[in-house]
């Protein structure tokens, strides 16, 4: 079981969501404001294969930080699985060694117990930083969204350099750190 007091490189979520999406889940972290606004959107991130999403939100990002428990929104793009995503998505969690709770019923979200409480504050930081850096007007919004857009370095590998605007450069959330922007001059000394 995780504990509340591990440090941020041990959370177990990212690798959830990095395995729901190669089971044709589509899988967003701390995604968008709330259930009803990430609900709508998450289908304009939807793969030709994918059977269902599973987001957690803003909101829960904030509850996961104070609390070390993470609510997970789910449903299936045809209503007849939505069981079935929802313990697709239990039993992935399960076999990762994150303590799960769901009662079955595919209208409750599933519960993550026993997370570590930095990494949430950690994706918190972000947006904050990203929040202030937007009202400064170093970062532009998404056209959907509304939210920050931010841009990691795996966006800079796949899409090259001089696609991306080097004032928006980030690390991956999932490296245990908490993020600090980087500039195109430090990607050009890594890689």
């Amino acid at each position: 079981m995780s504990s509340t007091n591990e440090s941020t490189s041990d959370c177990k979520v990212p690798a959830l969501f990095q395995k729901l999406n190669k089971l044709h889940i589509t899988a967003k972290e701390n995604f968008l404001c709330c259930r009803t606004c990430g609900a709508k959107e998450i289908h304009d991130h939807k793969k030709k294969r994918d059977v269902g999403y599973c987001f957690y939100h803003a909101q829960d990002t904030e509850s996961a930080a104070e609390t070390g428990e993470l609510y997970l929104r789910f449903s299936a793009y045809d209503a007849d699985l939505d069981v079935q995503v929802g313990e697709l998505i239990v039993d992935t969690a399960r076999k990762l060694g994150l303590e799960v709770e769901w009662s079955g019923d595919p209208d409750i979200a599933i519960l993550l117990k026993g997370l570590p409480k930095d990494y949430f504050a950690g994706l918190m930081a972000v947006e904050e930083w990203s929040t202030e850096s937007e009202q400064d007007g170093d970062v532009g919004k998404d056209e959907h969204s509304g939210y920050p857009r931010l841009v990691i370095l795996e966006d800079v590998a796949q899409h090259g350099q001089d696609t991306i605007d080097p004032d928006l450069v980030f690390g991956p959330p999932t490296s245990g750190d908490v993020l600090e922007p980087a500039t195109a001059g430090d990607l050009a000394e890594t890689g």
